[in-house]
């Protein structure tokens, strides 16, 4: 499996067809081989490797998908991993806090404000649980609603985290001007 990972990134176009065929049908077997190639310097590598992933639905596995998609520090990137971390965040809070633990450098710089986003969604979800339930006996048809809400609110979450990681980025690579050139903050929203 290993040497079809290799191949998404060869020269040959052929080659590369047919490694993504391979690791396509394999499906979810193929996915921990495919985790660290998307942040592989060849970009064509890690394009097909993040074609071929999605979204992991083990939870593990896309804790570290999304921290290696967001060693990338590439702003688009990152915005991915924060969108897939929040898509359920009860499911990969404690493992990404875990995770983030062990960081260091840019990696602990950017996953910090995304730590203290998911607190902040874990503490909201908790008051919304103990909420919820009561409301559910009282006037189940505004219980639905309020889950809605509850669940929109993901995208919030989602946004703030991704804007606090890239704005500690940026901060980190102006005060560390180490191999890095200035970066000037982004006028608006990237495109997704």
């Amino acid at each position: 499996m290993a040497h079809w990972v290799a191949q998404l990134g060869a020269a040959d176009f052929e080659v590369r067809e047919s490694a993504q065929r391979r690791l396509a049908e394999l499906g979810d077997a193929a996915a921990p081989h495919l985790v660290g190639a998307v942040a592989d310097p060849n970009p064509e590598k890690a394009g097909r490797a993040a074609v071929l992933l999605g979204t992991p639905t083990d939870p593990a596995l896309r804790v570290e998908l999304a921290a290696n998609l967001l060693a990338t520090t590439d702003p688009d990137t990152m915005e991915w991993a924060v969108h897939m971390l929040f898509d359920s965040p009860g499911e990969v809070c404690d493992l990404f806090m875990e995770r983030a633990e062990r960081a260091r450098g840019v990696e602990r710089v950017v996953f910090e404000p995304i730590v203290e986003q998911l607190r902040s969604w874990k503490r909201m979800d908790d008051l919304f649980q103990r909420h919820h339930a009561r409301i559910r006996q009282e006037k189940p048809e505004d219980a639905a609603r309020m889950l809605e809400m509850h669940l929109s609110s993901n995208l919030y979450h989602a946004e703030a985290a991704y804007w606090m990681a890239l704005d500690a980025l940026m901060e980190y690579r102006a005060r560390n001007l180490h191999g890095y050139e200035a970066v000037r903050k982004p006028a608006s929203r990237p495109a997704r």
